[in-house]
C-alpha cells in the first residue's frame, strides 16, 4: 500500500504460501527494476548475503517470470 502511495502502480507480489528465499515482490518504474525484501532485521546484509546475490543474479537477466496474485485470488505467471 505505501508503495503504491508513492506512486509505483506496475507493482507485483509474490505468494506468500511460495515465498521462501525470495523478495516480497518486484516493481518496475521507468527503466528502474527493484526487487523488495521488508526485512526489519539489524545487519541484514549478513544474514541476507546469499539472498541478495540471487536478487542481482535474477535482475541481471534480460527477462523474468514471476507468479502474479490476481485481485479475485487466482493467480498466473507473468514474464517481464
Amino acid at each position: 500500500m505505501v508503495l503504491r502511495l508513492l506512486g509505483i502502480h506496475n507493482l507485483y507480489q509474490y505468494d506468500k504460501k511460495n515465498q521462501a528465499g525470495r523478495a516480497d515482490g518486484f516493481f518496475i518504474i521507468g527503466s528502474l527494476a527493484v526487487m523488495y525484501d521488508c526485512t526489519l532485521r539489524r545487519n541484514f546484509d549478513e544474514h541476507k548475503k546469499e539472498q541478495i546475490e540471487n536478487y542481482v543474479n535474477k535482475l541481471k537477466n534480460s527477462q523474468m517470470t514471476i507468479d502474479v496474485r490476481l485481485t479475485d485470488g487466482g493467480g498466473r505467471k507473468k514474464t517481464l
